[in-house]
């Protein structure tokens, strides 16, 4: 493949969460999300990362969390116990995390890391 061709794009997947933990406990109203992601490994190239980005953190500037091994923010409430109790113990990644708040500054964009 040329370079700057299909394989040097992004791929960008829009998950609107929903309920929360719902669609990972199994709720029978998510069952259509759970349906669309159990399809999407088929539906794209293995990543080198994935960037997460969600607008439930509320700071001055954008802001960065690169651990190496990054813990879990539960920002909700009112769910059954093992809500709580979902891990997911993905790799973190300093370096990438470095990068793009260099982007960021770069473009004027505030940011913390």
């Amino acid at each position: 493949m040329k370079p700057n061709g299909p394989a040097d794009k992004a791929q960008i997947v829009y998950l609107s969460h929903g309920g929360g933990p719902l669609p990972i406990l199994g709720d029978p109203s998510h069952k259509a999300m759970v349906d669309f992601m159990l399809q999407l490994p088929s539906q794209l190239r293995y990543p080198d990362a994935i960037l997460v980005i969600s607008a439930h953190w509320e700071q001055s500037a954008a802001t960065l969390l690169g651990a190496h091994s990054p813990s879990m923010l539960y920002d909700y409430y009112g769910f059954p116990d093992q809500a709580y109790e979902i891990t997911y113990p993905a790799p973190g990644s300093p370096d990438l995390a470095n990068r793009i708040a260099e982007l960021l500054h770069k473009n004027n964009i505030e940011c913390a890391n």
